[in-house]
């Protein structure tokens, strides 16, 4: 998916931002907000943030002491952080739904609606959510898709006035406006979950109807001794891994069509 988009942002201040863009967006090109129906957005792989619960667990980084990471959110320990960050906005998911809307481009590499900046909301949210998703949209090019008109045309100037940070992509023959809130909470709640799945792994087993291999350490058949009862029904294994995890590493019940995450 990386190698679709461009990623690297230019050296621009929201201010710059404000003067630059009625220059050089296309006619027709605009924000809106609303709702976009699932089906009309793709997602990357789910096998990545599976891959982010093995480095987490293989090398063993839920033992790192929140104290001894120099910086966070910097790539400093992508090993660690990519899971926690999955954990954390999970736990927002379940409990409350995701407060700010997530940031959707049209790709036409791709001919796709793609959503970029917000790497792991997007894997929750295909893991968890089944309705249209909240989302501020660009629509590259113009683009007027037949949900468009659904949707409610923001400004910029808007957008910055409630909080929105505004940085611009130089891609698909336009400024790609990649939209961030909030950032100051993404180091806290890395952190604050570190902390609690130290605290939760301390004293945890579960009980599965399959076998779950990167998680071993903590799966028994002794029922009396289990925290969590997991059922994989259906679906993708490798996805209901993911889910099952995220889950009982918050101390979570959950369930759906596929997979049971129950307390005993």
């Amino acid at each position: 998916m990386d190698n679709l988009f461009l990623l690297e942002t230019l050296p621009f201040s929201n201010e710059f931002v404000l003067d630059v863009i009625p220059r050089y967006w296309h006619l027709r090109e605009t924000l809106h907000q609303g709702n976009i129906p699932k089906r009309e957005l793709t997602f990357t792989e789910s096998h990545e943030v599976f891959n982010d619960l093995e480095n987490y667990i293989l090398k063993e980084q839920w033992k790192v002491d929140v104290l001894e990471v120099p910086e966070w959110d910097v790539g400093f320990n992508n090993d660690l952080e990519n899971w926690l960050k999955f954990v954390w906005l999970t736990k927002e998911y379940l409990s409350k739904g995701f407060i700010n809307p997530v940031c959707v481009h049209y790709n036409p590499r791709i001919r796709k609606n793609v959503i970029h900046p917000g790497g792991c909301r997007q894997q929750v949210l295909n893991l968890f959510h089944n309705n249209s998703i909240h989302a501020i949209y660009f629509n590259t090019g113009g683009v007027r898709p037949k949900w468009l008109k659904k949707m409610k045309k923001v400004s910029v100037e808007s957008l910055i006035a409630q909080g929105w940070g505004i940085n611009l992509v130089a891609d698909h023959g336009s400024l790609i406006p990649h939209l961030l809130k909030d950032l100051d909470s993404i180091v806290v709640g890395k952190k604050q979950t570190q902390i609690m799945i130290q605290k939760n792994l301390s004293n945890f087993k579960f009980t599965c109807n399959r076998k779950i291999d990167i998680l071993s350490p903590w799966q028994t058949k002794d029922r009396r001794k289990a925290r969590f009862k997991c059922n994989i029904i259906r679906g993708n294994f490798e996805e209901n891994i993911v889910k099952a995890a995220a889950c009982m590493f918050n101390n979570i019940e959950y369930s759906d069509r596929e997979i049971e995450v129950l307390k005993r």
